[in-house]
């Protein structure tokens, strides 16, 4: 995978602090142009890439919110913006008001405005933080990496050093198996005994209900939760739910992170410690990397996504999972499975040589976006098909970083689902793993996911049911696991939005009881 390896003990807090690890790392980056720097959390890479006073740096990170870890710890420059329209350039001045250029800041989508226009030779050293969100960003946006890859292509193209920096290395495959990703010369792990959580419980179904009535449980006085969920109407509702229960509860997806200065304000403090009387954090994904809470009284981290994953992966939860720098929290995560399609394509796939199975693939795709381009295919769903990824409206492409991933996150959670505890424990660099059973009446988030369609269907076409009709339905949706359930009860706990009503109707003469669908 990358031409020399280099595998160096911390025998210290932070690699600056470490004067040997220190030597041999800037030795490292003087012999070579292309470094993957692996090291986990907390360990203080970007400190020490920082501190590289003979280069003059720019730094790029996968969003506005890690780039502004590096913007606030340092008098950084801060460019934003792609073409000659939108490019900014701002930052701090020295004592004799001239701009202060050792340090540049950007994001992966602004920082191609660097090479559109031509200030890549202002740098020494391109330093691309995070770099496996390059691979996880790749199906759905895939405009910030061929930002990203174009300015890694020109700094080495101008004879530049690149650095790439991550704690979570497992994805890089995903890029260097790719012609679209540079050849990498060395990659510097650096090896340290640290770990995050005191133990990971894994959930077999974690839809809203279940997961607002387990934060609930594990409310204590003064102590503080996190939790990742990637539904921004799910944060949204539970923390709705829990301050009905008198718990002061804040959610905030991405967008409001960046537009919403209250909120902004209110999780600046958190990551301080300063809780204005909060209990519970709720933030979808923008919340995995970058972000740290300092606080000592962090007592459990939830990252949750749908059954599938299909919104997440293992890599999320390890970074996620050191969020919490001061304290030694459970972890509750939810069990995975292999989408139908995923099982399909994993036992046809089980046997065959990787390489083969990639070009078969590949050239699926391609025959796919020929058939779009000609109309026999009316609307394309790139969730449904491997490698592909959407350019713009109605304009389609693959990509091999794509494949890679799509295919890595099946090969994973089989992994998983072959021995959870064994996996999570090597994965995660923990001791102790917990499964806990589903209850007979918990649903799963793709259980949860149908019932919440029928009812919202049933909802808007006021729709009667017969007490066998419906105890057929929740037959159906939880694969006849689900038979005997009281049906008004079982509905009424498990969905935030709908409730079963009893509603009777005369057939034949006769009074029958049935129900109705009613929105709260």
């Amino acid at each position: 995978m990358y031409l020399k390896n280099m595998n160096l003990k911390l025998n210290a807090d932070y690699i600056s602090n470490d004067e040997i690890v220190k030597k041999q790392l800037m030795e490292a980056i003087e012999m070579n142009d292309v470094i993957l720097l692996v090291a986990p959390q907390g360990t203080g890479k970007s400190e020490f890439l920082k501190s590289l006073t003979r280069y003059t740096k720019l730094f790029i990170s996968p969003t506005i919110s890690t780039a502004q870890q590096v913007e606030d710890s340092t008098d950084s420059v801060v460019t934003r913006g792609r073409s000659i329209y939108t490019f900014s350039i701002s930052g701090a001045i020295d004592r004799f008001n001239d701009p202060l250029t050792d340090i540049t800041s950007s994001t992966f989508g602004s920082a191609d405005g660097i090479v559109n226009n031509a200030l890549v030779d202002d740098y020494d050293v391109l330093i691309v933080d995070e770099v496996h969100k390059l691979v996880q960003y790749s199906t759905f946006g895939y405009n910030n990496i061929s930002s990203a890859i174009n300015t890694i292509e020109e700094f080495i193209e101008r004879g530049k050093k690149v650095i790439l920096t991550t704690a979570t290395a497992n994805l890089m495959y995903c890029l260097t198996e790719s012609e679209d990703f540079p050849k990498v010369d060395i990659a510097i792990n650096i090896e340290v005994d640290k770990s995050y959580i005191s133990e990971c419980i894994v959930l077999s179904g974690a839809q809203n209900k279940a997961l607002e009535n387990l934060i609930a449980e594990n409310k204590e006085e003064d102590n503080f939760q996190i939790v990742l969920y990637n539904n921004k109407d799910g944060i949204k509702k539970i923390a709705h739910a829990l301050q009905k229960k008198d718990i002061k509860a804040l959610s905030v997806n991405a967008e409001e992170y960046q537009e919403n200065s209250d909120k902004q304000k209110l999780v600046k403090d958190f990551k301080s410690g300063v809780y204005h009387g909060y209990s519970v954090l709720l933030a979808t994904s923008w919340i995995d990397v970058g972000l740290n809470f300092n606080g000592d009284n962090i007592t459990h981290l939830y990252c949750i996504f749908d059954s599938y994953y299909s919104n997440g992966d293992l890599t999320i939860i390890k970074q996620f999972m050191a969020r919490a720098r001061n304290s030694y929290p459970k972890l509750y995560i939810n069990k995975p499975e292999l989408s139908p399609q995923e099982k399909v394509l994993f036992d046809r796939i089980l046997d065959k040589d990787e390489s083969t199975v990639k070009y078969d693939l590949e050239k699926l795709a391609y025959e796919i976006i020929e058939n779009y381009k000609k109309g026999y295919i009316k609307k394309l769903e790139c969730s449904h098909y491997y490698g592909l990824y959407q350019k713009s409206k109605n304009t389609y492409d693959f990509s091999m970083i794509t494949l890679n991933y799509q295919l890595e996150k099946i090969y994973e959670k089989s992994r998983l689902l072959n021995d959870l505890e064994t996996e999570l424990k090597k994965f995660l660099n923990i001791d102790k793993v917990s499964i806990k059973p589903r209850k007979l009446d918990e649903l799963t988030n793709d259980e949860y996911v149908k019932l919440n369609s029928f009812a919202e269907s049933a909802e808007e076409n006021e729709t009667w049911y017969s007490i066998k009709e419906i105890s057929d339905i929740l037959a159906e949706i939880t694969t006849n696991r689900i038979i005997r359930q009281r049906p008004k009860q079982f509905i009424n706990k498990n969905l935030d939005d709908y409730q079963l009503v009893d509603k009777n109707k005369s057939i034949n003469g006769h009074s029958v009881k049935g129900y109705l669908i009613v929105k709260i």
